[in-house]
Formats: C-alpha cells, sequence, structure tokens
C-alpha cells in the first residue's frame, strides 16, 4: 500500500479524476509512478509521476505505456512536467493510425496545463484539471483510504465481470446458429446462389411479377443470401452480434428481435425502393441487431457490467460506421438496412426485448415465470412460428426444386390461332397482348421462370393480292422484310450474336434461325417461320447459368411446331 509522506500533485490528481465515478470513470491500475483509469467512452486515461531531471525514467513509461496500446484513445498526462517532459512526451507520441490516438499532456509544479501538439482535452481531465487548480489539502491517510476504497470497486467489477463472462460462455446460441446459414445450402442443390430464378423460387422479394402480392417473401428473404460473399458478411454479423445478444437476451428475444427487424428493413424498402428487382439477404435482421447492441452500449439497463459496455459502445460504433459505408454502395438496399437498424433500435430503447429481463449471472432455470418472461415466451414462438412458415410457403409454393429436374412437357396452343408446341408444364398460362400487325403470346416470367417463350403471330398485309402479288407470295416478301430487319439491327450493350443459320439459300424457304449471347451467360434464340398465310417469330430466352443448359428445350420447341389450321 503506498503510503507518501505527503499527499503531491499526482495523488490530488488521481483524485479529481477518479471521484468522477458517477460519471463513468473508474480506476483500473494504480502504482506509485503510474494511474490508468477507463473513461466512459471506452477510452483510457493515464498519469504518470515525473521526477523532475530524470528524462530517461519518464522516457521509458511513456514507451510501455504507448506501446501497450493496440487501439483506441488514449490521454496520457505528466504530473510535475517541465519542458524537457514536454520534449518526452512529443518524441514518445506515436504517429495516429486508424482507430489508435494518443493525446498528450503534462502538468507541472506550479499547476500550469500544457496541451500537446494535435491533443484535445477530454470533459472529465478538463474537470480535473480545473479542481487541482489549487491544492486539495488532502492528508495522506485520506488518499490512502480513498485509494482502498477505489481499488475495493475495482475488485467488485472485477468479480461482476468474471460471473457475466462465465455465464455468457457457458450459453449455448442455437437460435443464432439455426438462423445463419442452413437454406443457403440448398440455394446450391436448386441452382446456386447467383441464380435470380433461384431465389425468386425460394421467397426473395421482389418488384415485379405474382411474386408482389406474397406476404410471406416479407420474411423468407432474409434466409437467403446471393453468394459467398453475401452471406460471409451477413453471417459475420449475426454471428457475432446475434450470438452475444441471444446469450444475454435468450434465444426467444432474439427470434423476436430479428422478426421485427426484419420486417421493419423489409418494409422500408418497399416504402425507398433501392431499384433493384430483388431483395434477399439478412442485412435487415443484422441491421436491427447493431441498431439494440448500440442502446445497450448507451443504456446497458444492469445487464452488461459498465466496463464491458464502454468496450461494446467503441466496437459497435465501428461497425456501424463501416457497415453504413457499404449501405451506400450500388446495388445496396440502403432504406432495408436503416429499417431494420431503427426497428432494433426502438425495440431495445423501449424495453419491450428486455421486459422482465435479469442480468445473465443472475437467472436461475428454477426461477419463476416472470409476466415479463412469460411475453418474451410466446412473442419468440410466434415469431419462430412466423419466420419459418413463410420460408415454407415459400418454398413450396415456389418449387425451387423443379429447376434441377427435367421438366415434364405438354402441348400448349396459342389462342384460337391454331398453332401449337411442347412448353414445359411449369410454365404459367400465356399473357396475350396485342402487337403491331399480330398477336404475342408471353409464357413465364423472367424473374421466377428458367426459361420464357414469346410467340408473335403476324397476319401480312392482305391488301398485297391487289397489288399484283398472291397470298403466298406477299407472306415471303414480308417474311423477307423481317429478315433482312433482324439482320441489320443495332445489338444493345452486352449482346453478342452467335449464330444465322436458315436463309433461303441454304435450307427450306421460310425459316430463319439466330441465338445471341445474353449479360452474365444468358440465350436468346429467335426463330421466324412461314406458317401458311402468316408469320410466326419465336423468342426463346435463359439467363444466366441456364443459357447454355438449355439449348435442347429451345430445340424441342421450336421443332414441335404444329399448325392445324390456317384461318
Amino acid at each position: 500500500m503506498i503510503n507518501p509522506p505527503q499527499v503531491t500533485l499526482f495523488e490530488e490528481l488521481s483524485i479529481a479524476i477518479g471521484d468522477q465515478g458517477q460519471r463513468g470513470v473508474q480506476l483500473v491500475a494504480f502504482t506509485p509512478e503510474f494511474a490508468q483509469f477507463a473513461l466512459p467512452d471506452g477510452s483510457a486515461l493515464v498519469l504518470l509521476r515525473h521526477v523532475p531531471g530524470d528524462y530517461g525514467r519518464l522516457e521509458r513509461m511513456v514507451l510501455r505505456v504507448c506501446e501497450g496500446l493496440k487501439r483506441g484513445t488514449l490521454y496520457l498526462v505528466a504530473t510535475g512536467g517541465d519542458s524537457g517532459a514536454r520534449d518526452v512526451l512529443v518524441a514518445g507520441q506515436p504517429d495516429a493510425r486508424f482507430g489508435v490516438k494518443v493525446h498528450i499532456f503534462a502538468i507541472d509544479e506550479q499547476r500550469q496545463v500544457w496541451t500537446g501538439p494535435n491533443s484535445k482535452l477530454v470533459s472529465e481531465l478538463r474537470a480535473a484539471f480545473d479542481r487541482v487548480s489549487r491544492p486539495l489539502g488532502i492528508s495522506a491517510r485520506d488518499f490512502e483510504s480513498w485509494l482502498q476504497s477505489q481499488r475495493a470497486a475495482a475488485q467488485r467489477l472485477r468479480a461482476e465481470v468474471d460471473s457475466y463472462n462465465h455465464t455468457m460462455m457457458n450459453r449455448k446460441p442455437w437460435a443464432t446458429g439455426v438462423l445463419l446459414g442452413f437454406v443457403y445450402l440448398l440455394e446450391w442443390a436448386f441452382g446456386g446462389p447467383e441464380s435470380v430464378t433461384t431465389l425468386v423460387r425460394m421467397g426473395a422479394m421482389v418488384t415485379e411479377g405474382p411474386g408482389v402480392s406474397e406476404p410471406w417473401r416479407m420474411f423468407s428473404h432474409s434466409f437467403l443470401h446471393a453468394g459467398l460473399m453475401h452471406i460471409a458478411g451477413n453471417g459475420l454479423i449475426l454471428w457475432m452480434l446475434g450470438g452475444f445478444l441471444e446469450r444475454l437476451l435468450g434465444p426467444w428475444r432474439l427470434l423476436s428481435l430479428w422478426a421485427a427487424s426484419v420486417y421493419l428493413g423489409a418494409l422500408a424498402s418497399t416504402i425507398a425502393p433501392s431499384g433493384a428487382m430483388v431483395l434477399v439477404g439478412a442485412s435487415g435482421g443484422g441491421w436491427g441487431l447493431m441498431g439494440a447492441a448500440g442502446v445497450l452500449a448507451l443504456r446497458p439497463r444492469g445487464l452488461i457490467p459498465e466496463g464491458l459496455a464502454r468496450n461494446l459502445k467503441r466496437s459497435i460504433g465501428q461497425v456501424l460506421a463501416i457497415n453504413l459505408f457499404i449501405s451506400f454502395l450500388p446495388g445496396i438496399a440502403l432504406a432495408a438496412h436503416l429499417g431494420g437498424g431503427a426497428g432494433g433500435a426502438l425495440l431495445m430503447a423501449s424495453g419491450l426485448s428486455t421486459l422482465g429481463l435479469k442480468p445473465p449471472n443472475q437467472r436461475r432455470h428454477s426461477e419463476h415465470l416472470s409476466t415479463g418472461r412469460l411475453v418474451s415466451l410466446i412473442a419468440g414462438l410466434c415469431s419462430a412460428v412466423l419466420l419459418f412458415s413463410s420460408l415454407g410457403l415459400a418454398l413450396s409454393r415456389g418449387q425451387a426444386w423443379e429447376l434441377t429436374m427435367p421438366p415434364h412437357w405438354e402441348r400448349r396452343e396459342l389462342g384460337d390461332t391454331g398453332i401449337s408446341t411442347e412448353l414445359p408444364s411449369s410454365l404459367p398460362r400465356a399473357v396475350v397482348s396485342e402487337e403491331i400487325g399480330g398477336l404475342s403470346y408471353a409464357f413465364g416470367h423472367r424473374l421466377s421462370d428458367p426459361l420464357r417463350v414469346d410467340f408473335l403471330v403476324l397476319q401480312p398485309d392482305s391488301d398485297a393480292p391487289m397489288k399484283g402479288e398472291n397470298s403466298s407470295t406477299a407472306v415471303l416478301s414480308e417474311f423477307a422484310l423481317i429478315v433482312a430487319s433482324h439482320v441489320r439491327e443495332e445489338l444493345p450493350d452486352g449482346i453478342e450474336r452467335l449464330q444465322v443459320s436458315g436463309t433461303r439459300e441454304d435450307n427450306e424457304p421460310g425459316r430463319f434461325d439466330e441465338a445471341f449471347t445474353l449479360p452474365g451467360g444468358g440465350r436468346l434464340w429467335r426463330h421466324t417461320q412461314v406458317l401458311g398465310d402468316r408469320i410466326l417469330i419465336v423468342n426463346v430466352l435463359a439467363d444466366e447459368r441456364q443459357g447454355t443448359q438449355r439449348r435442347p428445350w429451345k430445340d424441342r420447341i421450336v421443332e414441335n411446331i404444329e399448325v392445324k389450321s390456317t384461318r
């Protein structure tokens, strides 16, 4: 136990700083030469006792303190610091690096404060300097009593932290593991996470097509991920924050928090859409966890020891800053992120997520089921049912497994035109629309079907015979004009013509076939054919990775075109 013959400026400043315990300042370590305090924002404050003239000793202490700083902010103060001590502090101050900052100060025996270059006074240190601007008049006995009380408080805090950590480590976050990635394996089984069709069939949110009216997609999309990097980013946040919050709150409260954040993130994305046609990922839920953890760091409610809350505040601040930057990148649903984060923060700030909850090291399994715990259990069960029933509905309605199975073929009619062909039975009924010179029949949707087939039935100008042409000649003339326009057309960026075949010189007259590559590996086949007194144009479109695999499907569709009658 230190027992100085008189209380020096070093001890007085230690008391002035340590007495701010009600403001969150805590003594961490104390020796006759060194005092370390933890500040409310998670930064460290270190006092060094400088002996006038002994600059080598001060230099060694500064070096040890700065080398021990791995991250965060340090406020370093030398008491009894003369001009030589200030030079030592400046020479030992490390260059500012990302996440690490050292502020240097000195106070001499006349109690004059010096602030080093690029250093800024924190409010707790400013208050302490103001207090010691005059001697405090404290005896050695008073200081010893104060130091004993500070060390007792630090010991109680360490015991609390040890008990907290032991309890938290013994809890297994099973709900976090369930949410993390088992559905991702199904994506690979049903076509891969980079396939838009697979994601839509499995429950992604969409901005067009029949899936727009399916409310379960507001939850099922959170189980899906568009690639390895996507699940790695979301999985890291879920595993770190989800595991922490599940250990702290329990699995049922975590599921309620997750479901609410996912829903509010999805709702925000519908109010302020990002422009993307397909939305997948757990980002809304992940941001909900960040928002909830951020509120807990600011208001621990006794659930987290004070020292750990400071560390959590610093860590959450860094995670939020990084993820906010990522959220502004192209293709990222910013509204979903902010909506989910706001939802998680609101649930935690309102107390709904912590209703009736005790610190983890104070809970007992045999404890009476309080109203708060009963409400959280019911809400968690309902959230689990909502999340997994939505996923089940999405999978059963989308039938994504069909994408990896051979199709069942059936003959489909093009209205009352008398024209028919074989198509996969999974394609929905045709959407009929009027086009210039004929009717269009569209089978399949570009987001949910692996193959889209459009038929355009054209009827050449009926006045052609009056111009000296018979009906057959008029149709062939119109066919030649269509083929010529196809050959001369300017292709959009990203589309490349692969094949042209079926000219009148090397094939039967009245038939023309083309093939194109599309961005992402897709394929477009266009078949133009004369059918009696009509012309049929068929566009067969296969997107993304299915492009090269669907050529046999296209051939079957084209080769099985039949005409019952021409009128």
